[in-house]
């Protein structure tokens, strides 16, 4: 019993930081005054956090008892390697554009069962995803769907999953597809650079391989994000 509120106050506690984040991007938000950057394209870097929501977590290997539980997630966005957002924009009209858009998420196994000594992906959960991007009353907004990308990170049952090989080398794999929206706004500082904000919510599917067999789990998560760009 103990220990379980510990893990509830641990998620109440992260669950509050992520909010107080929220709260600060909402009011730089309204506070600071919209713009319509005009360019043809446009270059983005975000750093930020997400709200990775708890999900299904299932593993199955060879030999052994399917272990299905429900898995709470831990981002550390500020630790090495940071959470990170690029994109690249092409507009093809003032208000109408697309855009190629890399998240770097992290997804981190918090509390997991006896049987699991460590599960994560914190070389990337990565969203690679086309966006349909909009501006509507100075917002933007986009649509986004692509595919997920992820090193997976594992030791179950005292097996270490090696993390080299892969769909696309380097322990990186091609994991299952994703499907997003956002809202943002972008700010003049010069005539070339801007400052933006923006909240997106992604849902995936992933599946990725451990030693003998394979786990499967939805992501939904929330993504708060400030950055700057270029416009050219």
């Amino acid at each position: 019993m103990l220990h379980e509120q510990k893990r509830c106050d641990s998620f109440q506690a992260l669950a509050s930081s992520r909010l107080k984040f929220g709260v600060i991007i909402l009011t730089l938000w309204f506070l600071l005054p919209e713009s319509t950057v005009a360019a043809t394209w446009n270059l983005d870097l975000f750093l930020g956090t997400p709200l990775n929501f708890n999900s299904n977590l299932k593993i199955t290997q060879r030999g052994e008892e399917n272990l299905e539980f429900t898995a709470r997630w831990r981002t550390e966005s500020f630790q090495q390697p940071v959470y990170w957002v690029l994109r690249t924009a092409y507009w093809t009209s003032a208000t109408r554009g697309w855009a190629l858009d890399l998240c770097h998420n992290k997804l981190i196994l918090d509390d997991p069962p006896p049987e699991v000594t460590a599960y994560s992906h914190t070389h990337g959960y990565n969203l690679l995803t086309i966006q349909r991007l909009w501006i509507v009353d100075g917002n933007l907004v986009l649509l986004a769907a692509g595919i997920v990308v992820s090193h997976p990170e594992s030791t179950i049952r005292g097996r270490r999953f090696p993390e080299s090989g892969g769909d696309l080398g380097g322990g990186y794999h091609l994991a299952g597809p994703v499907v997003g929206a956002g809202l943002g706004r972008r700010f003049s500082l010069t005539g070339t650079l801007h400052a933006a904000l923006e909240g997106r919510l992604t849902l995936s599917y992933a599946t990725t391989p451990v030693v003998n067999g394979e786990s499967s789990f939805t992501s939904a998560s929330f993504h708060f994000l400030f950055g700057l760009g270029l416009g050219f």
